[in-house]
């Protein structure tokens, strides 16, 4: 699904620099970022990826605190694999939601607003949470290979 919101312009040192910590993946960045890198590398996309605790969240009517788990560009030498050597993005086309949606000028409520709607997004898509529990955590340890997911036309 398209997010119902502009996509933000990295053109500040601050917004740079936030590339440093990539954001997470939404199920259509996955495809996207997918078909951008066999394009361009002819190589597994999942190897650039790694599964994150996510975020914590609440039901609003409950109250409950529950994790959304979501996946994540790998981060090497303190920076996303995805950043080359001048840290420009090599998939800005097709960057993942946290990255192109997100900006260091945006106010909390905005930010609140966007991070709702992306997390509801990860948060029931079954495709999304096989492949992320495939993947190799942040802190280690792989489960299982497994073929990317290309798009069904």
């Amino acid at each position: 699904m398209t997010p119902p919101f502009p996509r933000t312009v990295c053109a500040c040192p601050g917004d740079v620099e936030n590339c440093s910590r990539p954001g997470y993946l939404i199920p259509g960045d996955l495809i996207a970022i997918g078909e951008l890198l066999r394009d361009q590398r002819g190589e597994n996309p999942l190897q650039m990826f790694e599964a994150s605790h996510g975020a914590v969240v609440a039901d609003s009517s409950t109250g409950r605190r529950f994790r959304i788990a979501t996946i994540v560009p790998k981060v090497r030498h303190g920076r996303c694999v995805f950043l080359d050597g001048h840290r420009r993005c090599t998939i800005h086309e097709a960057a993942p939601f946290a990255c192109a949606f997100f900006d260091v000028h945006m106010g909390w409520v905005e930010r609140q607003r966007r991070t709702a709607w992306g997390l509801r997004q990860v948060r029931d898509h079954e495709e999304y949470a096989r492949i992320r529990d495939a993947l190799a955590n942040r802190d280690g340890g792989m489960k299982e290979p497994l073929a990317f997911a290309k798009a069904s036309h």
